[in-house]
């Protein structure tokens, strides 16, 4: 029996963890919820609210597929969950933090092919972007970069000298429909030059630069210096909003206007 009560669990939420992930993993994904989540939002509540929305259950899922895929990180967790409960009192931060040098610790281990991947462009430097082939190599990149990883697109990953992945990118024929960094953060401005690489090579193979339709990028003032960086080298076409808020936006592809070169890029994007 497991020691559901020492994390601080009602019979309620017990029950909830063991219907969404079963009773096999459930005990497992209540110590990484205790590094997720403040003691308060520790509740069924809560978590049905927040477990329903897509992005917000990108990490949790991650590392539901680090518990499958490592023994030792599954022991990890359960010799550390008293450690995690007791962060997660003083700092939630730090209790993530401390779940997070946990899965670093004890890596799952990588599928066949994942490190072998073929070199699509040189970001310079010994590092590169491959290509992500396989549904079980797009899952393990999702879980090292924790974000949800898999896509019918084609997927890309800017990897360093050793192999280990810093940004994913999910691209079709003409666009670049997401650019993610670890937790599905904005592409930090180191990686920059190294999109620009993996952008002069869509622009030679398509004749013309790739729409980029990553919403995220829009109303946030990285997101936004990142589209107007590559646009002003012209390496990728933007959205214009029109004075309009991502959140008004039904279809973002109406967005695009066909003639770039007429674009102001004081109207590309919404009030901030």
């Amino acid at each position: 029996m497991h020691a559901w009560k020492n994390l601080g669990y009602d019979a309620e939420t017990k029950a909830y963890l063991e219907k969404m992930y079963g009773p096999d993993d459930a005990y497992d994904m209540g110590i990484v919820f205790v590094g997720l989540l403040t003691p308060e939002h520790r509740n069924v509540k809560y978590m049905q609210d927040t477990l329903t929305d897509t992005i917000t259950t990108q990490v949790p899922d991650s590392l539901l597929k680090h518990i499958k895929r490592s023994r030792k990180f599954r022991d990890a967790l359960r010799k550390n969950a008293s450690s995690l409960l007791q962060s997660s009192k003083t700092s939630g931060d730090k209790a993530w933090q401390d779940l997070q040098k946990l899965q670093d610790q004890f890596p799952m281990e990588a599928p066949s092919g994942y490190h072998e991947a073929e070199v699509f462009a040189d970001a310079g430097r010994g590092w590169n972007w491959v290509t992500i082939d396989g549904l079980e190599c797009q899952d393990y990149e999702g879980s090292q970069m924790q974000h949800c990883g898999a896509s019918w697109s084609t997927m890309y990953s800017l990897r360093d000298p050793k192999g280990k992945p810093h940004v994913t990118a999910e691209i079709d024929d003409t666009s670049i429909d997401q650019l993610k960094g670890k937790q599905n953060a904005i592409v930090a401005k180191k990686y920059w030059p190294a999109c620009e690489k993996l952008f002069n090579v869509l622009v030679k193979n398509g004749g013309r630069p790739p729409k980029f339709k990553d919403s995220m990028y829009i109303n946030d003032k990285l997101g936004e210096e990142f589209m107007i960086h590559m646009k002003e080298r012209n390496l990728i076409q933007v959205p214009n909003m029109n004075g309009k808020n991502i959140e008004d936006v039904q279809n973002f592809e109406d967005l695009f206007d066909e003639n770039p070169a007429q674009w102001n890029d004081n109207d590309i994007f919404g009030a901030n």
